[in-house]
């Protein structure tokens, strides 16, 4: 990945506070006829879609403008020897090839 971008950040200031979800179980975010991106939620996944069971909950107060910052990485709070130890522990379990281990080792 090139770039990551803070896009929870970006949004944050513009986001309704949700609340009384706790009993659902599954979630849907679609956008509604008027373009806003709303929450449809049901109690299990095996309980039938009703959409007038419940209404859909609007996500946002207000549209964010512009674009959300680029992150920086921060290379000092890598910790290489925890990772080499991981790289090293997915290579004896096979989940990765020695040429995977190298590509990282790499990095």
């Amino acid at each position: 990945m090139k770039h990551l971008y803070a896009v929870r950040e970006w949004l944050l200031p513009h986001m309704k506070q949700l609340h009384g979800l706790n009993s659902f179980h599954s979630f849907v975010i679609k956008q509604n006829d008027d373009g806003k991106a709303v929450l449809y939620f049901k109690a299990w996944c095996t309980t039938k879609w009703d959409s007038e069971e419940f209404d859909p909950v609007p996500l946002l107060n207000s549209l964010p403008q512009g674009v959300p910052e680029l992150i920086k990485p921060n290379y000092a709070a890598v910790e290489l020897a925890k990772l080499r130890r991981m790289v090293d522990k997915c290579v004896t379990n096979g989940v990765f090839r020695n040429e995977e281990k190298t590509e990282w080792l790499n990095f």
